[in-house]
């Protein structure tokens, strides 16, 4: 199986943060671009919207089952979600708590986005496809590339990508990683 993850192209900030910025619908474009001559047999993509207009224009290459789900979404920052990285900072502080354990209301800690991506590698296992996309966010692709390589939760924080950055996983027959890259940007490089 050879699976490709790609992080969700430049976003705005605040009530924009869902949108993609113009320079973040020019990497979609050359995402597509870069995948044109692939076919997957699948493709899984965040039900975010920043997620879903990254994947657009690689649809029109594609003829291929699309599934979209929370279960590869970002953590859910419940009532922080639009707000900015400071006030939920602030928020962590005035609990008390640490950032693993701070759950915001409506929202996930890092510790339940962490156990969302283990069930959802659990379901990856069981996947009978060659090639497969998932279109997703920096956070959970950092969770999935621990899973797939067999490290410990807290190696995730080595595992940061990039906006619209490719990461490449081929597993042998076994599920056990043969070949990988990680956060590969050169796509999006002009010739």
């Amino acid at each position: 199986m050879k699976i490709y993850l790609l992080r969700h192209a430049q976003r705005g900030h605040g009530e924009k943060q869902d949108t993609l910025t113009e320079i973040g619908k020019e990497q979609a474009r050359r995402t597509a671009e870069f995948f044109k001559n692939m076919q997957f047999n699948k493709i899984i993509c965040g039900t975010k919207k920043r997620a879903k207009e990254t994947l657009q224009p690689t649809l029109k290459h594609q003829k291929c089952h699309i599934e979209y789900t929370l279960d590869v979404n970002e953590q859910e920052l419940g009532i922080f979600e639009g707000k900015s990285a400071k006030e939920f900072k602030e928020a962590i502080e005035n609990s008390g708590l640490s950032e693993e354990e701070f759950r915001p209301e409506r929202g996930e800690n890092r510790k339940n986005a962490y156990e969302r991506a283990k069930r959802f590698y659990e379901k990856l296992k069981k996947e009978n496809v060659k090639i497969l996309l998932i279109v997703s966010h920096a956070g959970f692709i950092s969770d999935l590339i621990t899973l797939l390589l067999g490290l410990p939760e807290n190696e995730n924080i080595h595992f940061k990508t990039g906006f619209c950055a490719i990461s490449y996983f081929e597993l042998d027959e076994n599920l056990k990683v043969k070949d990988f890259y990680i956060g590969e940007l050169k796509h999006l490089a002009s010739y």
